[in-house]
């Protein structure tokens, strides 16, 4: 019966040795229903294919996915990809010669379709894969999404992935999302574009998120353009993490890197770098319009906007709360750090350091402000100006130990831009980066920073904070594999975690052997659980 069935799956849709172990042909052309695990050097598309629902289509074994005209991959069922560091995936088009031309579909292919609910777990799993010349265009039967259209689908990771070179007509130069759950973790984005100069106009350069939730971490966005709102990323209805991440040289209308939109998420927007973006018309760096985000721990400085809010914009009542971030160094001909376009709008700022203070912020809004302003500074931020991070701050910088910790944040990062643990002395600093000193502990001290009780656990884990640690941290549960499955608020000296068991997924946690680790020392223990 499986022979059967290969043959009629090659019969009718014209693919040619797909199965593993029946070849080791360096090029497969294949359309139509695309289903199991090829093994090929390049797999070349010369026609549309399809994963139907509940059907899995694993690419690891191939080098190249390559199309070589203007075809697209329609996946209903389980997409996986997992290339590595040394050899990655590269999806793409075999002739890229037109590419330039908008108007047309040569030089480009219509990339990955990921529609459709499917409840699977890990239902697409894209891990070093490289992602190019994907191109919709007026007349493309999708207009979002220069190579990614992703619409209801629950755990969808790109990890190590790079996004280079795609274009939209409309939405996402490189990844348009609705409704789904996402995951981006150490992934680059480069030179996607978005939109039209006139309507319409381009949301996001290289990501477009809408009613999406989810996490992007340790990412890298550079010279991505849109001409509406977000060079780099834009979301609306959405709930993202946007963490430690680094945004370069992206441009837009408004919003240089980033435009928030009609959203009120708990996730924050953490320990990123806004650098070198501009704006046409509002916001070099960040946008907020009928959002209220929290931006907490980023530096943005040097960047620059044509007409008004060289750093930050808002917009239709829009309310956004900075905490612990640097804004310095922004250009604009009115507001070169914040512009607030309506009376409407209410943006808040703890513990930052802004150039000029409240009283250069410009715009209607600007004038009678009246939502909190309290602990910021002025004061140049003392960047160390050296490869690899330009924006660390010096021994002597006055944003060190100035920022403010509260323990019921919904997130915080237990790092810092450099990966260096976020707080470093008594208080966090202000900025994407933490000025790393040593505790001032004599070295014959052996100081016990957390207590484990009870060991053995069956149903609750207690984590104590010592008061001996005399600091602050949050404290990081692995599996045995190294996995993180659980982070707790920040626990001041005397405080107590509780752990139920409770996954990040919902699920609880297995028997075995758990890691705990106080990220602000680095010491570990190991808790085991029973039933």
């Amino acid at each position: 019966m499986k022979l059967i069935k290969r043959m009629l799956i090659v019969n009718s849709v014209l693919l040619m040795l797909v199965y593993s172990g029946l070849t080791t042909a360096q090029t497969i052309e294949v359309q139509g229903i695309l289903t199991g695990a090829p093994v090929a050097d390049t797999l070349l598309i010369v026609g549309n294919v399809s994963v139907p629902l509940h059907e899995m289509l694993d690419l690891s074994n191939c080098r190249f996915v390559l199309a070589n005209r203007y075809y697209s991959m329609d996946i209903r069922g389980s997409l996986t990809a997992r290339g590595t560091v040394e050899e990655p995936i590269f999806f793409g088009v075999a002739d890229t010669s037109g590419f330039s031309d908008y108007n047309s579909d040569r030089g480009g292919w219509g990339g990955l379709i990921i529609d459709g609910t499917n409840s699977g777990i890990d239902s697409v799993v894209l891990e070093n894969c490289v992602f190019s010349h994907g191109k919709t265009t007026g007349a493309s039967s999708f207009l979002n999404g220069g190579i990614i259209k992703l619409d209801s689908r629950e755990r969808v990771r790109f990890t190590n992935c790079s996004f280079r070179n795609n274009h939209a007509f409309d939405w996402g130069g490189a990844i348009f999302v609705n409704n789904s759950h996402i995951s981006f973790i150490n992934c680059e984005f480069e030179n996607n574009t978005c939109g039209q100069e006139g309507p319409p106009y381009g949301y996001g350069g290289a990501v477009c998120l809408i009613s999406t939730w989810g996490e992007i971490r340790l990412c890298r966005f550079s010279d991505n353009n849109s001409t509406g709102i977000g060079g780099a990323l834009s979301l609306e209805y959405s709930d993202v993490l946007v963490a430690e991440s680094i945004f370069t040289n992206n441009r837009s209308g408004l919003g240089g890197a980033l435009g928030y939109m009609r959203s009120a998420p708990l996730l924050p927007v953490a320990g990123c770098l806004f650098t070198g973006n501009g704006s046409r018309f509002f916001g070099g760096a960040i946008a907020s319009i009928e959002a209220s985000p929290m931006y907490l721990h980023n530096t943005i400085t040097a960047n620059y906007s044509e007409a008004y809010g060289g750093g930050m914009y808002c917009n239709e009542g829009a309310s956004p709360v900075s905490v612990n971030t640097i804004l310095y160094n922004n250009t604009a001909p009115e507001g070169q750090e914040v512009y607030i376009w309506d009376l409407a709008s209410a943006p808040a700022f703890y513990n930052c350091n802004i150039r000029g203070g409240r009283e250069a912020f410009s715009g209607t809004g600007a004038g009678s402000l009246q939502s909190p302003y309290e602990n910021n500074i002025d004061t140049l931020p003392g960047f160390q100006e050296t490869i690899p991070h330009p924006f660390g701050l010096f021994p002597d910088s006055p944003c060190i130990d100035k920022g403010l910790i509260i323990t019921d944040w919904t997130y915080y990062p237990v790092a810092d831009l450099a990966g260096n643990p976020r707080i470093s002395g008594a208080l966090p600093d202000i900025g994407a980066y933490e000025y790393q000193h040593g505790l001032s502990v004599p070295e014959q001290e052996e100081i016990i920073h957390f207590t484990l009780c009870p060991i053995p656990f069956s149903s609750e884990l207690h984590i104590y904070k010592s008061i001996a640690s005399r600091v602050s941290g949050v404290m990081i549960i692995y599996d045995i594999s190294g996995c993180e499955i659980v982070r707790s608020h920040i626990l001041k000296p005397g405080e107590t975690f509780s752990w139920d068991g409770t996954l990040l997924s919902g699920e609880k946690a297995e028997q075995g052997v758990y890691i705990i680790r106080d990220i602000r020392s680095g010491q570990t223990a190991k808790a085991i659980k029973t039933f």
